[in-house]
């Protein structure tokens, strides 16, 4: 009986153990069924998204369980088509006026109150949190880092239709767009083709590029705040003294700013509300660069811009998201600035055009939207550039944006004057970001009456050796020959260009030495005192007795002030060795300095235009396809056994074989 017990618990526990193993399935077994389960929740969401869009407000509560697979799922096939279902239900409950953008049956006026109890109003404040919850889980896609960029172009179309009509029929929701710029510029995890997508779809319309530069505007100053708060933080010892007071411009600048704020102070805060966690949040380097490719995309100007801010929507030419325009149901909102005498020209004007009653009837029917002003469209580009110039800007953008400045931002800015101190700033830096500046100082110089004390220093101290090399040295010869033409400019000043570019030719590459001779003869042309360089004998100084040694030039290459480097006082010694340049084009070009450059009837300038362009490709292209009469030959008595061989001293005089 022992033996049967011991056996039977034996058994026992084998199968105890065999009941305790748990099964381990094969990979091929683990793909399928999770192949099952995505296949399952898939036909799960489209099955809700049917019945959602069958049914209406009856199977409203479908919205929970498909906003809960927006935070539950990890499939992207699934999050699309709860997204897309999303999107569709509540583009029709807010057409419907069922978010709370339109009245009632029963409210008689704008002061009535809504009785809060009844059913159609807690299912509008269910809707509004529903909705709430949609537009933040649809943004948090757009930020997280692993999220696939097919997923977050759905999402961004997504909050576009929101953005379209979530606050009724042609109303552009401000906030909600205000939140996705801010969303796009600050987080990581934004893929490149979400930018494409808002490129190429949306920036074109004019109500899309009013509010993106008013999102751009409030996000470049809330970034700009936020580092001032951490880079001012005071001090135990600081904060114990008194606050500094501020000036009286800078106050003056506050309240200006805070009235023209008043207005956009729901969509600051809005903004501010943005899902971006402080893991996925860009520094603030990398928030200047994605709102200059904002900026950088976004048209330079509505069409119709030029005139009065009703041609262009009386013209029809603008486009816009919300529908409005298309529909003639649009009209430019007044201007802060148009006075009562023009608002009752125009007033009367319209009357006289088609009655009153049809003008009021006409009145009645359109809606006034700001972003059809095209004054106000110059005025909130000016603040947006300046709010993102206001910022760290990376050296790369920063010379992107010194080479739009003058092109594409000065013409469409209400002041241009305003950035004066920006591009004086760039040019005090030199280099080649002096270079890019000068453009811009050019045309506030020429267009808009800008005084810049010490200009021609400042000019003077760009000419370097670099300079011959830089990218941008076409534009910058171009724009040093247009500043140092008129005859106004001093002769000492011209001298010196003139000395600095012939001393700077000697060790420049071909290219160079031959718009420096170019540069050298239109500047004696256009000041003929200057001819007395030319003339005097290398080595001789103005006065005799200043020279310290036979031979020696007085021009001080170093000094940085144009009047101080003694250039009157010297000659231009130089010519005579770039008539010895070992490129043929260079010794040609020198001929022209044996014109009589006095007199301004028989000679012209030389054109630079043809010069800028030159390089060493051109220059060896050109001189193989010259067509030579005579070919000259080396000829020896005796072949040379070795490349330096003794018989060939003659040919390298001053060399050591």
């Amino acid at each position: 009986r022992a033996l049967r017990g011991a056996e039977h618990a034996g058994c026992h526990a084998a199968a105890v153990r065999r009941k305790s193993l748990h099964f381990v399935p094969s990979h091929r077994q683990r793909t399928l069924g999770a192949m099952t389960k995505r296949e399952d929740e898939l036909l799960q969401v489209q099955r809700l998204a049917a019945e959602l869009d069958a049914g209406g407000r009856a199977v409203a509560n479908h919205a929970v369980a498909l906003l809960g697979k927006l935070d539950s799922s990890k499939d992207e096939v699934v999050l699309k088509a709860a997204i897309h279902a999303l999107k569709l239900f509540f583009v029709d409950v807010s057409q419907e006026g069922d978010l709370g953008h339109k009245k009632a049956d029963g409210d008689h006026g704008d002061n009535s109150v809504p009785d809060a109890s009844s059913a159609e109003d807690v299912y509008r404040q269910w809707l509004r949190r529903q909705y709430s919850v949609y537009t933040t889980a649809v943004l948090r896609l757009l930020s997280v880092d692993d999220t696939p960029a097919n997923l977050q172009v759905a999402a961004a179309t997504a909050l576009m239709e929101a953005v379209r009509c979530e606050q009724g029929v042609g109303v552009f929701a401000s906030g909600l767009f205000t939140r996705l710029i801010t969303v796009l510029c600050t987080s990581r995890g934004v893929q490149p083709e979400v930018f494409t997508l808002m490129f190429t779809h949306y920036f074109h319309h004019a109500d899309v590029r009013y509010y993106t530069l008013l999102a751009v505007r409030d996000t470049a100053r809330a970034a700009r705040g936020a580092r001032n708060r951490v880079d001012s933080a005071p001090s135990e010892a600081e904060s114990a003294g008194g606050a500094k007071l501020p000036s009286p411009a800078s106050a003056a600048g506050q309240a200006k700013r805070s009235r023209t704020e008043a207005g956009s102070a729901s969509v600051m805060s809005v903004a501010a509300a943005a899902p971006v966690e402080d893991e996925h949040r860009l520094p603030i380097e990398d928030v200047a660069r994605n709102l200059y490719d904002i900026l950088a995309a976004l048209p330079e100007r509505c069409a119709g811009a030029v005139g009065t801010s009703q041609d262009a929507t009386e013209s029809g030419e603008l486009t816009s998201w919300v529908g409005l325009e298309e529909a003639g149901a649009i009209k430019a909102s007044a201007d802060r600035s148009e006075s009562a005498k023009s608002r009752r020209k125009r007033k009367a004007a319209a009357v006289a055009a088609g009655g009153a009653a049809v003008a009021r009837a006409a009145a009645a029917r359109e809606q006034r939207a700001v972003w059809a002003n095209m004054r106000a469209q110059r005025r909130i580009f000016s603040e947006a550039w300046l709010s993102l110039l206001s910022l760290p800007i990376p050296g790369d953008i920063y010379r992107k944006v010194l080479l739009r400045l003058h092109a594409s931002v000065l013409p469409n800015m209400t002041n241009p004057v305003l950035l004066a101190d920006f591009l004086t700033y760039s040019l005090n830096q030199g280099g080649i970001t002096g270079m890019l500046a000068l453009d811009g100082i050019f045309v506030l110089v020429t267009q808009h009456g800008l005084e810049y004390p010490h200009f021609y220093d400042r000019l003077y101290q760009l000419i370097t050796p670099d300079t011959f090399a830089a990218k941008h040295r076409a534009q910058f010869f171009k724009l040093a020959d247009v500043f140092l033409s008129s005859g106004l400019v001093p002769a000492y000043t011209a001298a010196a260009f003139a000395k600095k570019m012939a001393r700077l030719a000697l060790s420049a590459p071909p290219a160079g030495a031959m718009i420096a001779v170019a540069f050298i003869h239109n500047l004696i042309r256009r000041h003929p005192s200057c001819m007395v360089l030319l003339d005097r004998a290398p080595g001789a100084a103005a006065d005799s007795a200043e020279a310290s040694g036979a031979g020696e030039d007085v021009f001080d290459e170093h000094e940085q002030d144009p009047s101080k480097c003694r250039a009157v006082e010297s000659s231009l010694w130089e010519v005579l060795r770039l008539r010895n340049h070992y490129c043929p084009q260079v010794s040609a070009l020198c001929t022209v300095l044996d014109k009589d450059l006095i007199d301004r009837q028989r000679t012209n300038e030389v054109d630079l235009d043809v010069l800028l362009s030159t390089s060493y490709s051109a220059l060896f292209k050109q001189e193989v396809e010259r067509k030579l009469r005579q070919v000259p030959l080396a000829f020896y008595q005796q072949p040379p056994s070795k490349l330096f061989d003794v018989n060939c001293e003659a040919d390298f005089c001053g060399w050591q074989l």
